[in-house]
């Protein structure tokens, strides 16, 4: 953003993309195949959970299934992105605060190292934690809501509720409007409920199967393997 004033299309796009991903693709889906699929579904093409049927979550050809996963690739490449860049630019400013970031091969080059360390922490966590699924369950919990609707809408309401700050003006600034204020408390809500719904997701899931198939390293050289 150039302008804290364009904060406000960040916050549509947010609030728009959540509602949209869970309307279209979180409830069909659980009212389909129930509430205990776990993210591996997408990933590997079946889930099997404990006490539910197989599942098959992609079958070629089927514009069903297509549409879930074309939704399904836009939200995690939309997490994700969100969820990463604040990391990797508070590496980039702590070790290199004079970094110009012109888009030349140099600087992209550069940006690349500044930011690697936070890709090889989430390369090192998807092998080494011993469950993908409850290490998404924990990722979600304490970085999706907070990051793509929580602290946008915080700051927003910080920044804009005594008029807009960029505004260069002599005249008083006007006070955010009843509506504004409503739809930015709306995103707040429903990324509060979020977090809510993810700590009980989380949390019930790993009480409900436990550790017997934790697995630590990849087939062929596991440090722990699942309890047959």
């Amino acid at each position: 953003m150039k302008s804290p004033s364009e904060m406000t299309k960040s916050l549509v796009l947010s609030g728009v993309l959540n509602l949209v991903l869970m309307l279209g693709v979180g409830i069909p889906v659980v009212a389909r195949w129930g509430y205990n699929q776990g993210y591996v579904a997408p990933l590997t093409g079946q889930f099997a959970g404990p006490g539910t049927a197989q599942v098959t979550a992609w079958t070629m050809g089927n514009t069903t299934t297509i549409i879930l996963q074309v939704f399904a690739l836009t939200g995690n490449f939309v997490s994700y992105m969100l969820d990463s860049v604040p990391l990797g630019k508070f590496c980039q400013v702590a070790w290199a605060p004079g970094f110009k970031n012109t888009w030349s091969c140099g600087d992209i080059t550069k940006y690349a190292g500044y930011t690697l360390p936070s890709f090889l922490f989430g390369l090192l966590m998807a092998i080494f934690f011993p469950s993908l699924d409850f290490l998404i369950d924990m990722v979600t919990i304490f970085t999706t809501p907070w990051v793509t609707m929580v602290y946008p809408a915080a700051l927003y309401l910080k920044l804009f509720s005594g008029g807009d700050p960029s505004a260069l003006t002599t005249e008083p600034q006007k006070p955010m409007s009843s509506q504004t204020k409503v739809f930015v408390l709306s995103v707040l809500t429903l990324g509060l409920v979020g977090v809510f719904i993810s700590t009980w997701a989380g949390v019930g899931n790993f009480i409900h199967s436990g550790t017997s198939e934790w697995q630590i390293g990849c087939e062929g050289w596991e440090i722990l393997k699942p309890q047959e």
